[in-house]
């Protein structure tokens, strides 16, 4: 499971997730087609049951040939999704978040979950540059609730 923090910055209070993903290299080449996802991360104070999703952008139901030709060819860039399993609020489900692939960082982004359950941001960097080691660290941060209904604009583009 993630390391989860509690912090306070200039956005205001947020919980930080830390997600090691181990042998990154290996874990790609077995999930090739689908996504490597963590275990589920409970966050008790926000009510919320998440899980984090990491993919090798373009590599989706392709030959094998065709596939290892193509990554060696192009920059291997990641799609990271952060997926709300559970929210438990009164309110609209949006919540105002950023991803982390290594070193990279999104800005922070809101998206309603009750719309679609799955939001997240392509990292157009290798992320073979992001590893220590065998090791890729993915990260989100998870604005409190309250300053995702002050800035409550959807990021659609982003899923």
């Amino acid at each position: 499971m993630g390391d989860i923090e509690e912090c306070k910055g200039p956005d205001g209070r947020y919980w930080r997730i830390d997600w090691r993903v181990d042998n990154a290299a290996r874990r790609f080449h077995d999930c090739a087609k689908r996504p490597i996802v963590s275990q589920l991360i409970v966050l008790d104070q926000l009510g919320l049951r998440v899980k984090l999703m990491l993919q090798l952008t373009g590599v989706a139901a392709r030959g094998e040939k065709r596939q290892q030709q193509q990554q060696q060819q192009q920059q291997q860039s990641c799609h990271v999704r952060m997926k709300v399993i559970q929210i438990q609020s009164k309110g609209p489900n949006l919540l105002r978040f950023r991803l982390f692939l290594g070193g990279t960082t999104h800005e922070p982004m809101t998206h309603d979950f009750a719309e679609q359950i799955t939001s997240g941001h392509e990292f157009l960097c290798n992320w073979e540059d992001a590893l220590e080691g065998k090791t890729l660290k993915v990260a989100a941060e998870i604005f409190d609730h309250d300053a995702a209904s002050t800035t409550a604009h959807s990021d659609d583009a982003n899923v």
